[in-house]
């Protein structure tokens, strides 16, 4: 199914039944921190790929439990204390997912720093092994609350799965997902508001890796400013961003007080109550010369989720294109499974498979194309006078708001992305849109 059709149906549901209003026995409303992983699993349900949007399954081993729980208990005291007596009012929501020197770190968090009046006090949300970071890790912060069935309307769930479940001709139950998810939120705000009303900090400045409403919630409970730095995509087909335009004004709706944007592009995309906008820019992106991009370099944009599609489509195209390069560039969350994908394409002499040792722009520096499903890169590659080529499989939908921008095309099959790029090997380059804005970080000097 279209994900623009799914979103829109989903958000009919959402409508009909009143979910934002959805409350847990103790009368916390819950529906705004499950909605994405309800929305990404029953949309994976339909495309039949696997479910790995941030589902956490509860531990049931009642020692770990005890044991995780005591050393959260003493984490959490800790960093509350230490951030008590620092007397700093500004905090950092980390994902430091970039390495420099060995050394990890958020590379949309850390360039702000030298623009605040002092260093921020940090807490981690990436998975980290250095001790140092570890006591200020949510790993270590916070522990999922145990939610059972009872603790919710039971009522309400039902009602909404069945009707899901009539909308899209399925037969899943989303209960786990429910329950699963309302515990990881209700351990967030259980440790933000226990740190908002113990200490001085009155601004946080994040990325969004994660749909941490507990953080939100607890925030706007204390008059808490929190700005969000843009990562990635934003739009209507983005649950983490899309809200029908019936409940935008709901206040059980947990948002960002700001967001700091790549460029004014991406409010035409903007369906969330975030109201107001601050363009940054993006540091990453520059103006790298066409001329200077190979056009028998074929950078592809993997992701875990699209690796089963892009693969099968990039070995039929490799065995087509033995003097055609290709780079498999991996997604944050394949880092692990590297090897196992170097395995996989080991017949194939072609194609290079890239984790963190590059980034993602150091890459786009000389492939003429770019290959993928969906990704934020796609912005960045057409900036940068990339041809791009979007294959029609899962939610490639997402990139509607580019399909007549230049340099843009929708690919079926492995014979018209060779036909597309040897086309456009014959005028190697076109007039790039602009997505992002030069990179200005010190506009945060007056917020803070």
């Amino acid at each position: 199914m279209n994900i623009t059709t799914f979103t829109k149906k989903f958000h009919d549901i959402e409508d009909r039944l009143d979910t934002f209003s959805f409350k847990d026995k103790h009368g916390e409303h819950y529906w705004d921190a499950v909605r994405f992983y309800v929305f990404n699993y029953t949309y994976v349900s339909i495309t039949g790929n696997k479910f790995i949007y941030g589902q956490q399954p509860q531990d049931v081993n009642t020692l770990k439990r005890i044991v995780k729980k005591s050393i959260a208990f003493l984490a959490q005291k800790l960093f509350i204390l230490n951030s008590k007596y620092s007397r700093k009012y500004i905090l950092f929501i980390n994902c430091s997912r970039a390495i420099s020197k060995g050394q990890s770190f958020d590379s949309l968090l850390k360039p702000l720093e030298s623009f605040l009046p002092y260093l921020p006090l940090n807490i981690e949300t990436y998975p980290t092994r250095k001790l140092y970071k570890l006591l200020s890790s949510t790993s270590f912060l916070l522990t999922n609350k145990v939610v059972k069935q009872k603790d919710l309307n039971q009522t309400e769930i039902i009602k909404f799965n069945k009707e899901l479940n009539r909308v899209f001709g399925l037969s899943i139950d989303i209960s786990d997902v429910v329950i699963e998810n309302t515990s990881i939120y209700l351990a967030q705000l259980a440790f933000y508001r226990n740190l908002f009303s113990k200490t001085k900090i009155r601004q946080v400045f994040m990325v969004q890796n994660g749909i941490q409403k507990g953080l939100l919630k607890a925030a706007k409970e204390y008059g808490v400013v929190v700005n969000e730095i843009q990562h990635g995509y934003m739009g209507y087909t983005h649950p983490a961003y899309s809200y029908s335009a019936n409940i935008l004004n709901s206040k059980n709706i947990s948002s960002p007080t700001r967001l700091l944007s790549f460029s004014n592009f991406w409010k035409k995309g903007y369906y969330s109550p975030v109201k107001e906008f601050i363009v940054i820019g993006k540091q990453q992106t520059k103006q790298i010369q066409q001329h200077k991009k190979c056009p028998t370099k074929v950078l592809i944009i993997s992701a875990s989720l699209y690796h089963e599609n892009l693969s099968s489509l990039l070995k039929i195209i490799a065995i087509k294109q033995q003097s055609v390069e290709f780079k498999y560039k991996l997604h944050p969350n394949q880092f692990l499974e590297k090897n196992d994908i170097i395995s996989e394409f080991s017949m194939f002499p072609n194609i290079t498979v890239i984790s963190n040792e590059k980034t993602f722009e150091e890459c786009l520096v000389t492939c003429l194309h770019v290959l993928c499903i969906q990704s934020t890169g796609v912005y960045e590659a057409l900036q940068t006078g990339s041809f791009v080529y979007c294959y029609k499989r899962q939610d490639y939908n997402y990139h509607d708001n580019v399909v007549n921008s230049p340099g843009f095309a929708l690919i079926g099959d492995a014979d018209e992305f060779i036909q597309l790029v040897n086309f456009n090997n014959k005028a190697p380059s076109f007039t790039p849109t602009e997505f992002f804005d030069t990179y200005r970080p010190e506009r945060i000097k007056h917020l803070v």
